[in-house]
C-alpha cells in the first residue's frame, strides 16, 4: 500500500514538475512573441525614426500598431466635410485629395517623417533631395518590399517591383517590346481598337446633333483591348478576359490603401481579402491556359510580349519552371501600368480639352494640317506638337502616378541626410507638378504653351516632370502610353467637338492612381 502511495506522489511530482516546465515554456514564448511584436511593431521602427529626428527631420507623432493611419482617416473626414473654396484654380486639388499630407507639410515642410502602422516613411517634397534620389543608379536603393507584401496580388514579382539583379534580368527581357522603334510598329494595332470606339460614338451622335457620352469606362475596355493584343497577340481575346478580373482585383486592392502597414490585416478573411485571393487565383490559372495554348502554336507567329518572354526561355534568358511566374507576375503588372494609367491619363485629357475649347481648336487644326483625311502613321504621330504639348501638360497636373516610392537597402547618405536602411521614400509627384517654385505662378493652370519648347524650358528642373519616373527605374511604357494618347486624342477632335454637360463638377480621387472622382461624361458633337 505504501509503495502504492509512494508511486502516486512520485507521479504527482513528475506530472507538477512537467506542468512547470510547459507553463514556463509557454510564458517564455509568450514574452518572447510579445517582444518580439513590440520590437517589430515599435521598437524598430522608433530607432529608424530617432535617427531623422536627430538630423532635424520631424511630423507627427504615430500611435502603436496603427502609427498615422488614424490621423488619415480623420482628417480625411474633416476634408470631405468642407466646401471646396470659391475662386481656387480647378486643378487644385491637393487640399482635398491628399489633405494628410497638405496639412503635415503646411506644419513640419517638405520633408517630414510619418507612419503607416510600422512603416515609416519619409515625405520628400524638396526638389533637389528628390532629384538626388530618383536619379541614383545604384541597386542598393529600389522599389520598397512592402509593394509586393500589400499589392503583390496586382503586382506580385514583376518588372514593377522587383529590385536588383532580379530587376535587371525582367528589364532585358522585357524593355525592348517597348522601345521607340518597337512601338511604332504599333501604330495601326492601336488604331484597329479606337476605330470601332469611334464609329460607335458616331452612331449615338446624330448628325448635327450631340450627345453626352460616357468616355472613361469606354478608354478603359479600348485600352484594356490595345495591351491584350500588344500583351498576348492572336490570345488577345483570352487577355480582354484576363483584364476584366484585373479590373475588379484592382478595385479591391485601393480599398484597402488605408490600411497598409498595419500587420495582419491582409490575412484576416474580410470579404475584400477574400475576394482579392479568389481573384489572384482564378488570373494565375487563366493566364497559364495562355502560355499552354501559345507553346502548341508555330513559334515565330507572333511578335508580342507572351511570345518574347517564351523566346527568352528557349535562349536560356529563364528556365522554363520560372516561365509561368515570369508570365503572370508581369502580365498583371503590364495590365495596371499600361491599361488603367494609360485610359485614365486620356479621361483626364478629354475633360481638359472640354473645359478649354481654344486648345480643342488649335488641336484640330494641327490634325488637318497633317493628317489630312487619313489615319495616323508613326512618321505623322512624330510631328504632332501641338497634341504633345497637351499631353504633357495633362500628365503634369494629373499624373496618375501621383507618388515614387524608394527604400534603401543600406544606409545611404542623399544631401545632408543620412538615410536608414528600410526607411519608405516617398516623393510626391503631384505636388512637385504644382510647385509655383518650379514651374511658376501659373503652376495651379492648364496651360500646354509652357511646353512649346520641351520639358527643358518649362520647368526650373526639368528632370522633376517625372509623370513616369525619373532615373534608372523610369517606367518601359513611356512611349507606348505617349503614342496611344497621340491617336486617341487626334482621331477623337478630328471628329468630334467636346463640351460638358451643365452638372458637371472637377474633381479628383486617389484610388491607387489619381483619377476623376465621378463618372466622366463628355458631350460630343460632330465636326
Amino acid at each position: 500500500m505504501s509503495k502504492q502511495l509512494s508511486t502516486a506522489r512520485h507521479q504527482e511530482k513528475i506530472m507538477e514538475l512537467l506542468f512547470k516546465m510547459l507553463f514556463s515554456l509557454f510564458l517564455v514564448s509568450f514574452l518572447s512573441s510579445v517582444f518580439y511584436f513590440y520590437f517589430l511593431l515599435w521598437l524598430r521602427p522608433e530607432r529608424m525614426r530617432e535617427k531623422l529626428r536627430r538630423q532635424g527631420i520631424t511630423g507627427p507623432q504615430p500611435a502603436f500598431f496603427y502609427g498615422n493611419a488614424l490621423d488619415v482617416k480623420r482628417i480625411l473626414a474633416m476634408a470631405a466635410k468642407q466646401d471646396r473654396v470659391e475662386g481656387c484654380s480647378p486643378h487644385d486639388i491637393e487640399y482635398y485629395v491628399f489633405p494628410h499630407l497638405h496639412t503635415w507639410t503646411d506644419k513640419y515642410g517638405p520633408v517630414f517623417l510619418y507612419s503607416r502602422g510600422n512603416m515609416s516613411v519619409l515625405e520628400v517634397a524638396k526638389p533637389e533631395l528628390a532629384r538626388d534620389i530618383l536619379l541614383h543608379q545604384s541597386l542598393d536603393i529600389g522599389r520598397p518590399n512592402y509593394i509586393r507584401t500589400y499589392r503583390g496580388a496586382l503586382l506580385g514579382r514583376s518588372i514593377i517591383t522587383a529590385n536588383g539583379e532580379e530587376w535587371v534580368q525582367h528589364r532585358k527581357i522585357i524593355g525592348p517590346q517597348f522601345y521607340a522603334e518597337k512601338v511604332k510598329s504599333m501604330v495601326d494595332l492601336m488604331e484597329e481598337s479606337v476605330l470601332p470606339l469611334l464609329k460607335s460614338w458616331e452612331s449615338r451622335v446624330e448628325s448635327g446633333g450631340s450627345a453626352n457620352i460616357r468616355v472613361d469606362q469606354e478608354f478603359k475596355d479600348m485600352s484594356a483591348d490595345i495591351i491584350s493584343r500588344v500583351s498576348f497577340g492572336s490570345c488577345f481575346a483570352e487577355g480582354k478576359d484576363i483584364f476584366s478580373k484585373l479590373k475588379l482585383l484592382h478595385k479591391f486592392i485601393s480599398q484597402q490603401m488605408i490600411l497598409s502597414g498595419i500587420p495582419g490585416v491582409r490575412h484576416l478573411p474580410t470579404r475584400s481579402n477574400r475576394e482579392v485571393w479568389r481573384l489572384d487565383e482564378e488570373i494565375k490559372t487563366m493566364i497559364v491556359k495562355v502560355v499552354e495554348k501559345r507553346k502548341g502554336m508555330m513559334a515565330g507567329n507572333e511578335i508580342d510580349l507572351l511570345q518574347a518572354l517564351l523566346d527568352s526561355v528557349t535562349r536560356g534568358d529563364i528556365s522554363p519552371d520560372m516561365t509561368h511566374k515570369i508570365l503572370v507576375e508581369n502580365s498583371k503588372a503590364i495590365y495596371f501600368a499600361g491599361h488603367e494609367t494609360v485610359s485614365t491619363s486620356a479621361s483626364w485629357a478629354m475633360l481638359l480639352l472640354a473645359l478649354y475649347p481654344e486648345w480643342q481648336i488649335r488641336v484640330r487644326n494641327e490634325v488637318e494640317e497633317i493628317f489630312k483625311s487619313r489615319l495616323p502613321t508613326a512618321e505623322m504621330l512624330e510631328k504632332m506638337k501641338v497634341v504633345k504639348m497637351v499631353i504633357l501638360e495633362t500628365l503634369r497636373l494629373y499624373p496618375t502616378t501621383s507618388f515614387i516610392e524608394r527604400e534603401p537597402f543600406k544606409d545611404m547618405k542623399f544631401g545632408d541626410f543620412s538615410l536608414p536602411k528600410g526607411i519608405i521614400i516617398s516623393i510626391p509627384v503631384y505636388s512637385l507638378h504644382r510647385s509655383v517654385e518650379l514651374w511658376g505662378p501659373d503652376a495651379l493652370e492648364f496651360n500646354p504653351e509652357r511646353f512649346a519648347n520641351g520639358i527643358r524650358d518649362a520647368c526650373k528642373f526639368p528632370e522633376l516632370f517625372m509623370p513616369f519616373g525619373l532615373g534608372p527605374r523610369m517606367c518601359l511604357g513611356q512611349n507606348f502610353a505617349i503614342t496611344e494618347l497621340k491617336i486617341v486624342i487626334s482621331l477623337i477632335l478630328s471628329r468630334f467637338k467636346l463640351s460638358l454637360p451643365p452638372n458637371y463638377v472637377h474633381s479628383a480621387a486617389y484610388r491607387m492612381i489619381l483619377e476623376p472622382e465621378n463618372e466622366v461624361i463628355v458631350n460630343m458633337k460632330t465636326v
